[in-house]
């Protein structure tokens, strides 16, 4: 149970968290101190998740959910969700919250994400990547068809994510285009991910990077 004093302390920290931007320092370390009340702090936590409508504080929301060490079915369901709505963000919260129940409909989505061998649609490619590094970081197996189509995802993106290491010094703003070239503006596609695991404009966002049969590693 929930003390009165702690609920309340926890619920400000939370209303503070939905009102601050997405991928700031405020944000980060409003997201850290509330992942370290672990399974406590859950219930303030799906509470704020079920009246929330903003997508930039669910997005904060589900972080705190998929890092604060609970397992809880309502956790698990929210996460499958945004993986639904938001592929990559929702694959990465997966990896982090670690239930390996997740792998079934990460591969079906990694089955069932169209990939074209246009080499400039590069959010198609960067989602069937983090499908798949998502599957293997929970401990799952790809098939040879999946392995195949991540495989294809990495060669055709191959060409422009070296032009584009050498094209983006520093991180856009939240509303420029993403580094990644996928025409999204940035806060929407990879402003969060690079927030949470650090690396700024690189591609890849998921626990490892790919590497494509026959290679040790995924650098170009």
């Amino acid at each position: 149970m929930i003390g009165g004093d702690e609920g309340v302390e926890w619920g400000l920290l939370v209303q503070r968290l939905v009102r601050t931007a997405l991928g700031s320092e405020l944000q980060e370390s409003l997201i850290q101190e509330l992942e370290e009340k672990g399974s406590a702090v859950v219930p303030v936590v799906l509470e704020a998740l079920e009246t929330e409508r903003d997508e930039d504080a669910r997005s904060a929301l589900l972080r705190v959910l998929a890092g604060c060490g609970a397992r809880d079915e309502r956790i698990l369901a929210a996460l499958l969700a945004q993986l639904r709505e938001e592929a990559i963000p929702g694959a990465v919260n997966l990896v982090t919250y670690g239930d390996p129940r997740a792998i079934e409909p990460l591969a079906r989505m990694l089955e069932d994400y169209p990939l074209t061998d246009d080499v400039m649609d590069v959010f198609a490619q960067q989602t069937v990547l983090e499908l798949a590094v998502a599957i293997l970081d929970l401990g799952g197996r790809l098939s040879e068809a999946q392995r195949a189509k991540a495989d294809r995802a990495w060669r055709y993106g191959a060409p422009l994510r070296a032009a584009l290491r050498k094209a983006f010094h520093k991180k856009p703003g939240r509303n420029e285009p993403c580094w990644c070239g996928s025409g999204v503006k940035y806060k929407k596609c990879h402003l969060g991910e690079d927030a949470l695991t650090g690396r700024g404009c690189r591609p890849a966002v998921s626990g490892r990077r790919w590497a494509p049969r026959g290679r040790h590693t995924a650098h170009e």
